[in-house]
């Protein structure tokens, strides 16, 4: 798992807060010191599990907020959401519900997608890195969500959709910029390949997938 550096020693690691703001500040240095001081898998999981929770929760209460809103525009016009179904109680479904839904897919996606991306940047691009470094670097991508849930935050408090929209897209942006790097990073890629292994090749997997499970009319 560890690389040395070039005097033959091993480097030491960076702290847990090092690589979290590394990673938003200078994601490239910050991975070759992570994989130089032999950082394992186990921070990365760490990551996923808590920003994902986080994630679940805040994307929850403000679904939550808004159904409150909706049923009091319902109620004012004379209708009874879900047949007089108790919010209270739909609160109480819906934010457990997020957490462990959007947990498990990141859980999913993360393992899966690193997967795919290990397999083209090992096997067809014959880089030099492995899955568990892979896993160890993507994990810690987890903290580009932060733009997202401030927008989540901000426009319950402000009620701005633009706001929220444009701190999504910055959220994305973020995710997929510190996964090629993670990428370029662990299998020693340059920058096109790199991308074609941790982009195209999961995109082009993930939509093949969907035409045949969903049989898209006019495709399959």
């Amino acid at each position: 798992m560890s690389r040395k550096g070039s005097t033959g020693f091993q480097s030491p690691a960076p702290s847990v807060l090092e690589r979290l703001g590394g990673v938003l500040i200078d994601s490239e240095s910050t991975f070759k010191a992570m994989l130089e001081g032999g950082v394992g898998v186990g921070g990365a999981l760490l990551t996923v599990l808590v920003f994902s929770m986080v994630e679940g929760f805040t994307l929850g209460a403000s679904l939550s907020g808004f159904l409150h809103h909706f049923g009091d525009f319902l109620t004012w016009l004379g209708f009874s959401l879900l047949g007089g179904f108790s919010l209270t109680w739909l609160n109480w479904l819906l934010i457990p519900s997020l957490i462990v839904g959007l947990t498990l897919f990141n859980l999913i996606f993360w393992t899966l997608t690193s997967w795919i991306s290990h397999i083209a940047a090992k096997y067809v691009f014959c880089g030099e890195g492995s899955y568990v470094q892979l896993l160890t670097l993507t994990g810690y991508g987890w903290t580009a969500v932060m733009p997202f849930l401030a927008g989540l935050a901000l426009a319950n408090l402000t009620e701005s959709l633009l706001l929220l929209t444009v701190l999504t897209l910055t959220s994305l942006a973020w995710f997929f910029t510190v996964w090629v790097t993670a990428v370029k990073v662990a299998y020693g890629l340059d920058i096109g390949r790199a991308f074609t292994a941790s982009f195209l090749t999961p995109l082009t997997i993930y939509v093949i997938i969907l035409f045949v499970v969903f049989k898209i009319p006019g495709v399959m």
